[in-house]
């Protein structure tokens, strides 16, 4: 079943009533049914969708959840038959450059010449791609590539040392277990009776694959999904996953939900007015019950700061007035504003700010990724898995124990060298020194049952005869590190294993902490990470107590996972954290004006919509400019320590042997949008990727200009395909709108070519605004600006122009005027005071004084 799902069409709620048909009326058992998503934000609304319908207790068997949520059980559970231990811990993306650059360093890799993110981002590519270190190698075809192939065998060769999966890995270790285990494939695709996929456009090859395994028995298969919504090539997607589907299954039906329950007709008209232009696509005519609604307005400002100005004006505006004539006045949180890259939130950011908007910044800093955060999650890794290498040297000395930048060096170096996790190599220390740390961090041997024995690949050489981990004894054991060293080194052992014997669920009675909470508790107690905090020198006291609120927020996430088997909620909250998105923690009911890019707004609405940047140079863009804002990150810290307790006081009613492997895994697949909070009353700023799947009342879509949306890289690849990519991420953006859609371009922008465009330095209009009918738009002028906009008509004509074409460069020239632009007699229009005639022009230092006299 092929199931062609427009924006706004209600597929959510389609794939929940046929999953609580398939449960109350044929039937079907609930652990037979497999739902996934492509975010946690879907899921939940889906789980949310079918509890409703058929009750949480008939329920709760169905698997439902992402893609990467998915396959990580599936390992949890299956792993070990290809050599996965049930312990691999998540590398969310800071651990995965981490361990690039770690590669290139071992390669002597200059990473000022060579991007650790370019390569990471090729390694992932062929990741998606199924391909491994080996036959990535056989294609190598330049320099890049082939710098790219021997950083991804060192770095595969880490992830395996360190027992841990980065996010393609869990895809594609899953397509190895189903192709290298048949029965293991087998009980899945028989236990699944019914398969759904949502999305299904934005499948790469690995998960294009996997579907095909678990539909592979009864192929009862349904997908979901809308070709001209395919915005993620850049991320391995496949839209030719979707566009062939007929193909793979002839005897698929296919219906198309082309009803729209969130936008008004005219601005389904415009979006389907630029999308139609597209060769890429299945066809489909958008229609609505809402009404025609208000036009399109499209603005063209003189810079970006004007664009800013204009947007904030019309969200003042717009908060101040009724919304429609049936609606109560908006509030901030119906405010989206959608821009092709990150670059362009600085000046609406900085107009917000000066005229006390409230907005949030999807994409910033996010919650698990504040350092406090992390610092408390690789903790919980360490706990989970104590070979994970990239954990434990972040928080060797955190809090600071004495040891220094050289002995990690050192330390690094040495494990390296014998192809050994770094916990094991602290083992060999102890075992030099004659003391043995046990797991409740006393000398005197291994405890009971102890499941951390290391076992190294038949290469990796150990200076122990017969063992895979230390003997206690010493022999044969020598290390670099100076007795101050290596006590503190140990002393660091032997905290860690008291934190791993704290955290086991089989002693009776239970340890304080056995839950997921209570073990995070229990780390902040022996580290002494809140004085620490409170503490730090580079904290004012106001900064470690926001840093503390972090902590406990983390704490309240982990007290959700208590209720889950302990053996389970460990990992779960790891990979939860790992995999979460930007659409995932959206808050679409926060009173505040939503700024986002094209991309994230997918799968958003909003009553009043502005598209800005609609510019040759922005729309499509001109270059990737994409940059957080270093401001953002500090403040974006507070209440980040009590925040994190907090999360993981959410995962005490789990139970302790799963709490903590949960927390884990939820913090390392979650995404900014899953921490999205829509309560906020607050206006949104958002790239347009990742609006995907938000909507709002009023949309902003800023930068519609040639080079910008569409992107220049898109312009000059001239590949068809990347340029219906861009069309596609403007649809998006468009259809995120409910009820006010507003398309925003800059005259001139700071960043831009200069001389790109064909007016002799300003930015063209982007080419999209032009597939616009003009009867769908109307233009909207400034309520005040500083601007004088010169014009060469009568008092009272009209120049009439298509909404995309470039203005004339005589009739709208810079803000700066020069003595040729302007001349006695000239006349001209002012968006404040109209109409008016041009009484001298007069060199004025660097700048032009013009007189004016105006009508009255």
């Amino acid at each position: 079943l092929l199931i062609l799902a427009g924006p706004g069409s209600g597929k959510t709620r389609v794939i929940a009533h046929r999953i609580a048909y398939l449960v109350a009326e044929q039937h079907v058992h609930p652990r037979q049914i497999l739902a996934v998503t492509f975010t946690n934000k879907a899921a939940r609304e889906m789980r949310d969708r079918v509890f409703g319908l058929v009750g949480q207790e008939r329920a709760q068997d169905i698997t439902l959840g992402t893609f990467h949520s998915v396959c990580a059980r599936t390992l949890r559970i299956d792993g070990e038959q290809i050599g996965i231990p049930r312990t691999f811990t998540v590398y969310d993306s800071a651990d995965q450059i981490a361990a690039v650059k770690q590669a290139m360093a071992d390669l002597a890799l200059d990473s000022r010449r060579i991007s650790p993110r370019a390569v990471l981002s090729a390694i992932s590519r062929a990741k998606s791609e199924l391909q491994g270190p080996s036959q990535f190698a056989a294609l190598v075809a330049d320099y890049f590539q082939e710098v790219t192939s021997r950083v991804f065998i060192r770095y595969q060769e880490t992830l395996e040392r360190n027992s841990a999966l980065d996010f393609d890995d869990l895809l594609n270790k899953t397509v190895e277990l189903f192709q290298e285990r048949q029965e293991v494939l087998e009980k899945y695709a028989q236990r699944y009776l019914h398969v759904h996929i949502d999305e299904f456009q934005d499948t790469n090859v690995a998960q294009y694959v996997l579907a095909k395994q678990w539909a592979s028995r009864h192929r009862n298969i349904c997908v979901v999904g809308d070709p001209d919504q395919s915005i993620y090539t850049w991320r391995a997607a496949d839209i030719r996953n979707i566009l062939n589907f007929e193909n793979d299954y002839p005897d698929a039906t296919v219906i198309i939900l082309d009803q729209n329950y969130r936008s008004t007709q005219a601005i389904l008209d415009s979006a389907h007015s630029v999308i139609a232009v597209n060769k890429q696509r299945k066809e489909k005519n958008l229609w609505t019950e809402n009404g025609t609604g208000s036009s399109i307005v499209v603005h063209e400002a003189h810079d970006e700061e004007d664009e800013a100005a204009f947007i904030a004006e019309e969200v003042q505006r717009l908060t101040k007035t009724v919304g429609a004539p049936h609606a109560a006045p908006l509030s901030y949180r119906d405010f989206a504003v959608m821009y092709r890259t990150n670059a362009q939130s600085r000046p609406l950011e900085e107009e917000f700010i000066r005229r006390n908007i409230p907005y949030r910044l999807v994409g910033g800093t996010r919650f698990y990724e504040r350092r406090e955060v992390k610092d408390l999650l690789a903790y919980l890794r360490l706990v989970h898995n104590p070979f994970d290498s990239v954990a434990l040297m972040r928080v060797i000395n955190v809090p600071p124990r004495g040891i220094g930048a050289r002995t990690l060096a050192e330390l690094t170096r040495w494990s390296g060298e014998r192809s050994i996790p770094v916990y094991a190599a602290l083992q060999l220390i102890a075992a030099a020194e004659g003391e043995s740390v046990s797991l409740a961090g006393q000398a005197g041997g291994d405890a009971e049952g102890d499941p951390l024995e290391y076992e190294p690949s038949p290469t990796a050489p150990l200076p122990l005869a017969g063992e895979g981990r230390p003997s206690g004894r010493g022999e044969g054991v020598a290390h670099p590190f100076q007795k101050r060293s290596a006590g503190a080194l140990l002393r660091f052992l032997g905290l860690l294993n008291e934190l791993i014997a704290a955290s086991r669920s089989d002693q009776t009675p239970a340890p304080p902490g056995a839950s997921l909470s209570g073990l995070l508790d229990t780390i902040v107690e022996r580290t002494g990470y809140r004085e620490y905090l409170l503490g730090e020198d580079d904290n004012t006291p106001l900064v470690g107590e926001e840093r503390w609120d972090n902590v406990q927020e983390l704490r309240a996430v982990a007290a959700q996972y208590d209720e889950v088997k302990p053996e389970h909620a460990l990992p779960s909250i790891l990979e939860d954290a790992a995999l979460i998105t930007d659409v995932d923690e959206y808050d679409q009911d926060a009173d505040a004006v939503t700024l986002i890019t094209l991309h994230a707004a997918k799968g958003l609405e909003f009553g009043v919509v502005f598209i800005a940047g609609l510019e040759e140079g922005l729309l499509p863009h001109m270059r990737s400019l994409e940059s957080g804002d270093p401001a953002q990150l500090e403040e974006e810290r507070r209440l980040n320590v009590q925040e994190l307790r907090a999360v993981a006081a959410q995962y005490d009613e789990v139970k302790p042997e799963h709490a903590l492997p949960s927390i884990l895994e939820d913090a390392a697949l979650i995404t900014d949008v899953d921490e999205y909070d829509q309560d906020a009353d607050a206006v949104t700023l958002i790239t347009l990727h990742a609006a995907k799947g938000l909507e709002f009342g009023v949309v902003f879509i800023a930068g519609l200009e040639e080079g910008l949306l569409p992107h220049m890289r898109s312009l000059e690849s001239g590949d068809p395909a990347q340029l219906e990519e861009e069309r596609r991420l403007c649809y998006v953006g468009m259809t995120r709108a409910k009820d006010h859609l507003y398309l925003v371009r800059a005259f001139r922008r700071s960043f831009a070519q200069a001389g790109a465009g064909p007016g002799g330095g300003h930015n063209p209009p982007s080419r999209f605004l032009a597939d616009i009918p003009p009867d769908l738009t109307t233009q909207r002028e400034r309520v005040a600006s500083p601007t004088l906009w010169p014009t060469r008509h009568r008092f009272g004509a009209q120049t009439a122009r298509p909404v995309g074409a470039p203005l004339a460069a005589p009739e709208h020239e810079a803000r700066v005027a020069t003595a040729e632009t302007y001349s006695a007699g000239d006349h001209v229009r002012h968006p404040k005071f109209g109409d008016g005639i041009v009484v001298s022009c007069q060199p004025s230092g660097v700048d032009y004084q013009v007189v004016v006299a105006f009508q009255g």
